[in-house]
């Protein structure tokens, strides 16, 4: 789903989505994004409402992984293993990294000046992705080591 004028999602709208989801249809997947994580915030709380709406099914059927923590193998023999509840199992990734690459470098460094100021803690964490494109460990820069 992406940003539209209409209710900040285009392709399939989120009211869409949450309409297919409470008929009992719904994709294997969705993908949020945009530039309003506020937007992107309450999106995914109702779409994880919706696909589990018992608070208890909740605690033991959703799984969260930030981008930071993130490893692909241990997502996907997540997602392959049963839930803990009979019902759905939601996985959700935020921030994920999957969809950055080497190429994206300088929009990466730029991404981190701008979040110096504002958000030290999200240019941390770009810092960290820009270091690990770039084939640095974090102990070289020790001691003079840039």
């Amino acid at each position: 789903m992406t940003e539209s004028k209409e209710d900040g999602f285009a392709g399939s709208s989120l009211r869409e989505v949450l309409t297919e989801l409470n008929a009992g249809q719904g994709a294997p997947c969705y993908l949020l994004y945009g530039e309003e994580e506020f937007q992107i915030h309450d999106a995914l709380e109702k779409i994880v409402e919706a696909l589990l709406p018992d608070l208890g099914e909740r605690e033991f059927n959703l799984f969260t992984t930030s981008g930071d923590d993130e490893d692909v193998s241990a997502i996907c023999e997540s997602l392959l293993t049963f839930p803990l509840m009979p019902g759905r199992k939601v996985h959700v990734v935020r921030d994920t990294r999957l969809f950055e690459s080497k190429k994206n470098l300088s929009s990466l460094v730029a991404r981190i000046r701008e979040r110096l100021e504002s958000d030290t803690d999200r240019a941390v964490e770009d810092f960290m992705q820009f270091l690990a494109f770039a084939g640095l460990p974090l102990n070289d820069l020790k001691d003079g080591g840039w």
